[in-house]
C-alpha cells in the first residue's frame, strides 16, 4: 500500500532522527562535556531544567521512532517535531545575536535545523502520495 511503501521510504530518516535526539538527550546530562568539546558558553547549570530537557528532547526521539513504523499515521507528530526544531533553531539563532550564548551553539542546532527541513519535505511527499488517485 502507499502507506507502507512511503512508510518505508523515510524509515531511515526517523530513526536517525530519534538516535540524532537521544544523543542530543544525553548531552543534558552532562552540559560541561559538549560545552567544553564546542566551547560553547556559558555553560548551562540549572539541573531541574536540564533535566526537563532531557526529558523532553528523548521524549521527541522516541516519537520520531514511531514515526519510522508508520508514518501517515504520525504525520502530526512529524508536523510539530519540524516546528518544534526549526524554533530551536531560531531560538539560538537569537540568543546568539543578543551576545547570550557563543556561535558555537549554532553547530549543534543547525543540526535540528536539517532535521526541521528533512521532516517537512517528508511530509509534502506524503501530501504528494496520498493526494494522487488510487488505481482501480
Amino acid at each position: 500500500t502507499n502507506d507502507d511503501s512511503i512508510t518505508q521510504k523515510y524509515h531511515t530518516l526517523f530513526v536517525v532522527g530519534a538516535c540524532f535526539n537521544w544523543t542530543a538527550a544525553l548531552s543534558f546530562v552532562k552540559p560541561k562535556l559538549i560545552c567544553n568539546t564546542l566551547n560553547i558558553t556559558p555553560v548551562p547549570t540549572e539541573d531541574f531544567i536540564l533535566h526537563i530537557m532531557c526529558l523532553l528532547v528523548a521524549l521527541l526521539g522516541f516519537m520520531y521512532y514511531e514515526a519510522s513504523k508508520d508514518f501517515p499515521a504520525n504525520a502530526n507528530i512529524v508536523w510539530y517535531g519540524s516546528v518544534a526544531k526549526a524554533l530551536v533553531f531560531s531560538v539560538a539563532v537569537l540568543d546568539v545575536v543578543l551576545g547570550y550564548l557563543s556561535w558555537q551553539i549554532l553547530l549543534v542546532v543547525s543540526c535540528d535545523l536539517m532535521f526541521a527541513i528533512l521532516y517537512y519535505k517528508a511530509l509534502q511527499d506524503l501530501n504528494a502520495t496520498t493526494m494522487k488517485p488510487k488505481n482501480k
